[in-house]
């Protein structure tokens, strides 16, 4: 299993659409920034107007974003905090529609009036930069790098029919028409110096030169609502509401690929950012979700998915993406002498390495893992009941021994489940629910479900605070169900004998459903989708190879169209696996 930890409110920041080019990697002789960790996202926060929002990125700093309401909202590249960035723009009075970055730190704003507005670069008081002319949204801001044309450092702005604007950088800043009203843009971004235009009218990329000469790029979207160029993989990533899918093509040309669904309000803005090192984030619809995910997308058909690690001699246990979109799992020895390990796996199922082994006791197995993006603590959860702790110096201790059954299922509650968001929650394999505050762990306070269950194999979160959990234990009819932090429980209603014995359970938000592993009698080992709807529908992706038992089998969701499922029976190793 594993699910990102969403915080309650709202992020923003620059580059690509709804936000200026980012400072090029390595330029002079500079290290490289590090990506913006994706396990800080999805956050979640309530907009005057919802569904609708746009996003930026600092380069190599934090996030930002808009939903439609006065303030500019910011999460902290550092540890993932939200807090408000500036606050009551126009007294209040604005509807803030999208945001960029310049190359100066400073924050552009466009509202809904045709205004742009400026904030220092450490945040504060807003004020008006410039007044477009338009009247119109500004629904997509990108800041002009040098050498497009005399346009050099200009704010560009899409104003929806009213047209594309240009706004100079000077002391008096003057907005000038770049392209006149007509078709509908609603977001802007560059590739260097090519300047992109999504055309909504004509459900098409343009590009626009800086004397405002507009050429079809290239169509085939349905409602495109936001747009960012990812230059490191030289693609550009396009929020397309009309059929509700994440699709990217290459800078160069060609056809757009679909790459995830997603929910993209139909109205503009949806806006999409890339943070110039090796992560996007987009608006979905629905209360704003600021969602995003380390790029590229995992390669399902990469070789190197599929060797098994060394040392394991059994398949099952848990996995997980640390904060930056790498693999974490636990694995186990259990022939004589025994041992077990935490490995770490690079994103690109590359190089593997340990960052412990033999825990605990000498005959000790590790079964769950979960991580906390901010500290990047490692928290796992063992056969014998325990939790251990692996801080972000590696070292490794005892947190809590919370039952004297296994501890199946790990993970971080998000803000939303009760009072315990930031908390961990355990299950077992007797039925149990903990939580365990990681800074007070003892006592593990007891979520008490209101019907007898067995063994809770596994859990994940959804970004609102919703648990839902697999009940196997082998004999009964095994179950998926959502527990409550006031510990009620429901059972998901799946087709009879569809569900086989499932042993491991992720979420795909945007898909609207579980991806769960399970091990069926007649047919063999497959990987699940289950759909989040009042009628669930099963339908079985791929067949796969898991450890059949009780003990958890791990998966991940790469947010992209890929999943990445811990496999093998005698060994261990990952297998990736398309399901979009």
């Amino acid at each position: 299993m594993a699910g990102a930890v969403g915080s309650a409110c709202s992020g923003g920041g620059s580059s690509g659409g709804g936000g200026g080019a980012a400072t090029a990697a390595g330029a002079g002789g500079l290290a490289a920034p590090s990506a913006f960790p994706q396990g800080f996202l999805p956050v979640r926060f309530d907009a005057v107007t919802g569904s609708r929002g746009d996003v930026a990125f600092r380069a190599g700093g934090d996030l930002y974003a808009v939903d439609g309401s006065a303030d500019v909202t910011a999460v902290s590249r550092s540890d993932g905090a939200v807090a408000v960035f500036a606050a009551d723009v126009d007294n209040g009075n604005a509807v803030l529609r999208s945001i960029t970055v310049g190359s100066d730190g400073r924050v552009f704003a466009g509202d809904d009036v045709g205004q742009i507005w400026k904030i220092p670069a450490s945040g504060g008081s807003a004020a008006l930069f410039a007044d477009t002319g338009t009247n119109a949204a500004i629904t997509g801001l990108a800041v002009a790098p040098s050498g497009f044309g005399a346009l050099g450092g200009a704010l560009i702005a899409a104003a929806g029919t009213a047209g594309i604007v240009s706004v100079s950088s000077g002391s008096s800043p003057a907005a000038t028409p770049l392209v006149p009203g007509g078709n509908n843009y609603v977001d802007v971004a560059f590739s260097g110096t090519t300047l992109f235009a999504l055309d909504a009218t004509s459900d098409e990329i343009d590009t626009v030169s800086a004397t405002g000469t507009v050429a079809s790029f290239r169509g085939g979207f349905a409602n495109p609502v936001g747009m960012a160029v990812d230059e490191g993989r030289a693609e550009i990533w396009v929020a397309d509401a009309g059929v509700d899918v994440l699709r990217a093509l290459p800078v160069a040309g060609g056809a757009p690929a679909d790459r995830a669904p997603y929910d993209f309000d139909a109205v503009a803005p949806s806006g999409v950012a890339y943070d110039g090192a090796g992560t996007i984030a987009f608006v979905t619809r629905g209360s704003v979700i600021v969602r995003g995910s380390a790029v590229p997308r995992i390669d399902a058909t990469s070789a190197n998915f599929g060797p098994s690690l060394s040392g394991p001699t059994v398949g099952y246990g848990d996995l997980e993406f640390d904060r930056d979109g790498a693999f974490v799992l636990v694995a186990n020895d259990t022939v004589a002498p025994q041992g077990n390990f935490l490995f770490r796996v690079s994103r690109d199922g590359a190089t593997a390495t340990v960052l412990a082994s033999n825990i605990g006791a000498a005959d000790e197995q590790l079964l769950s893992l979960a991580i906390d993006p901010a500290t990047q603590a490692i928290y796992i959860g063992s056969n014998q009941g325990n939790v251990y702790r692996r801080t972000a110096d590696g070292a490794v201790s005892l947190l809590v021994s919370a039952s004297a059954n296994a501890v199946l299922g790990l993970e971080l509650a998000p803000v939303g489940f009760g009072s315990f968001g930031g908390q961990l929650i355990a299950t077992t394999d007797a039925g149990e629910i903990f939580a365990i505050d990681p800074l007070s762990p003892n006592p593990p306070a007891a979520i008490t479900p209101n019907q007898t269950l067995t063994t809770l194999n596994d859990l994940v979160f959804r970004s609102d605070g919703t648990l839902y959990a697999v009940e196997n234990d082998g004999s009964a009819t095994p179950r998926l169900l959502t527990i409550a932090a006031d510990g009620t429980v429901t059972r998901i209603n799946v087709p009879k004998g569809q569900l086989g014995r499932p042993d491991g359970i992720e979420i795909d938000e945007g898909g609207k459903r579980l991806l769960v592993t399970s091990f069926f009698a007649v047919g063999g080992d497959k990987l699940l989708a289950v759909t989040l709807s009042n009628n669930p529908q099963v339908t079985q992706l791929a067949s796969i190879d898991l450890d059949a038992g009780f003990f958890p089998t791990g998966i991940v969701y790469d947010r992209l169209g890929t999943a990445i499922v811990r496999s093998g029976e005698t060994s261990t190793f990952l297998d990736a696996v398309p399901v979009f």
